[in-house]
């Protein structure tokens, strides 16, 4: 994975913002901003450079073949402030994911193949990329930032698909606890195919103390066809 991957996998998986780990790393939101788009190449990026930024992450970076990967930082290096409660869960999208076969929303699937057979939807071809493992699908991450284990979740999305008027709503939930401070995600949808716009409309989430938990919701996906690597 380039550093560029890596750093926008930590920014998607854990909510963060340009403004915060420039904040955190003393490096400026131009330069990130240069690394994100590839303007700035991974052979120019400074060693220090990576170090402030994974450090911002609450990573550390470590060489991986060709790439890099972020790794658990043995020491939190940096002290953030306390999250408020409508940011202590974080639910955000991730592209170019392989198919999770135990943690995936069969209800939007089960409509995608149906869509499928009947070709309102076409180049979907989703049982060969399942079993082919190929990087075609979206998941929702959801991160949790607040103190309490989050022991349930269920979250309404809906998907509409634009050019033939297509909606479908469905629902997602993740069936495992998630402790402070780690992240889950599910397989939703494919990115592949006809362009659409898949909206997260609610969460309900409890907490192991049985407490209902807000959560900040991400702003709507927009595919525009084709493919995304």
């Amino acid at each position: 994975m380039t550093f560029k991957d890596a750093l926008q996998t930590e920014i998607d998986l854990q909510g963060l913002s340009v403004a915060q780990i420039a904040q955190d790393s003393s490096v400026s939101k131009g330069a990130i901003y240069n690394i994100l788009n590839g303007t700035t190449e991974d052979a120019r990026i400074r060693p220090a450079t990576r170090k402030a930024l994974a450090a911002a992450c609450n990573r550390d970076v470590r060489p991986d073949g060709d790439g890099v990967v972020f790794v658990e930082s043995g020491a939190a290096q940096v002290t953030r402030q306390q999250s408020s409660q409508e940011d202590s869960v974080v639910l955000s999208w991730l592209t170019g994911r392989s198919f999770l076969t135990e943690r995936h929303a069969s209800a939007a699937f089960d409509w995608l193949h149906a869509r499928e057979e009947v070709k309102e939807l076409s180049g979907l071809h989703i049982v060969d990329r399942v079993y082919q493992n190929r990087a075609d699908f979206l998941s929702l991450a959801l991160n949790n930032k607040g103190a309490e284990s989050i022991t349930t979740v269920s979250v309404g999305l809906t998907v509409h698909y634009r050019d033939q008027d297509l909606s479908h709503s469905f629902s997602a939930g993740l069936s495992e606890p998630c402790a402070p401070g780690e992240f889950l995600e599910q397989t939703v949808f494919v990115c592949v195919g006809e362009p659409y716009s898949l909206s997260v409309e609610h969460a309900d989430l409890t907490s192991a103390t049985g407490a209902q938990q807000g959560a900040r919701l991400p702003d709507p996906f927009h595919f525009d066809g084709g493919h995304v690597d």
